[in-house]
């Protein structure tokens, strides 16, 4: 999105974060956006995720402060602006995705570092809760591509959906807790399948670091096969 020279870094980033809510209602309202995404767009929407998350360039200002942040001028206005900016575009994003317009596939290795990112919490000041479940939807979204499901056991994902679980425990976000549990579901389904309606072992081959135990013990869950969902389901494990 061209915008003035002039303008500031802070009116910048809300002057995006705007065109993301703008972009994440219309998308809503009419089902989608036409035929075809404008890669501009999706890669606009990905780099406001960028900002708060990191980016695998390593340009992010996330890692990187800007002149401003250091000397501590403005930093609290821009921060929230960014914080704002990356949940419209996670929006936005999650909308594509869920319209079927954008596939997991061409967007997993851009989006999965910001992603982690935001669910190991970032720096101070450059996360919310609301922007935690934003992040959690995106993975969900992304974990709908069986490959990319896969792919995400060898990378940080859940080991930072983990970190994010952590957090909302301690802070008692029910609704964040929820969240990962659904995401922990699908990705789950990735590295197992129905054996004689049971459950089969972990294909450690996708599992390459052992986490599903982690992902069993740290919510407190077990897994099990449901013949009226025709699914591997994820389900609290039945405290004495």
């Amino acid at each position: 999105m061209p915008l003035p020279g002039p303008m500031g870094r802070a009116e910048r980033t809300r002057v995006r974060a705007a065109a993301a809510r703008m972009l994440d209602s219309a998308i809503s309202a009419y089902e989608g956006i036409g035929r075809e995404v404008p890669y501009e767009a999706v890669s606009e929407l990905i780099s406001l995720l960028e900002d708060v998350g990191g980016s695998g360039t390593g340009t992010s200002s996330s890692s990187s402060p800007s002149r401003s942040e250091q000397d501590g001028e403005g930093a609290g206005p821009r921060q929230e602006a960014r914080v704002a900016a990356a949940c419209a575009a996670a929006g936005a994003l999650w909308q594509l995705m869920a319209a079927g317009q954008l596939h997991p596939d061409g967007v997993a290795r851009r989006l999965m570092e910001p992603l982690v990112g935001i669910l190991r919490g970032g720096r101070p000041g450059l996360s919310s809760s609301t922007l935690v479940d934003g992040a959690l939807g995106l993975v969900s979204c992304l974990a709908r591509s069986p490959l990319v499901a896969r792919r995400m056991w060898a990378s940080p994902v859940v080991p930072a959906v983990l970190k994010a679980h952590a957090r909302a425990r301690k802070s008692g976000e029910d609704g964040t807790l929820e969240r990962v549990r659904e995401v922990c579901q699908q990705l789950c389904r990735a590295c197992h399948h129905e054996d004689r309606g049971s459950v089969s072992g972990t294909d450690r081959r996708v599992d390459k670091w052992g986490m599903v135990e982690k992902v069993l013990t740290q919510l407190k869950c077990r897994l099990e096969y449901d013949d009226g969902e025709e699914a591997i389901m994820l389900l609290p494990v039945e405290e004495d």
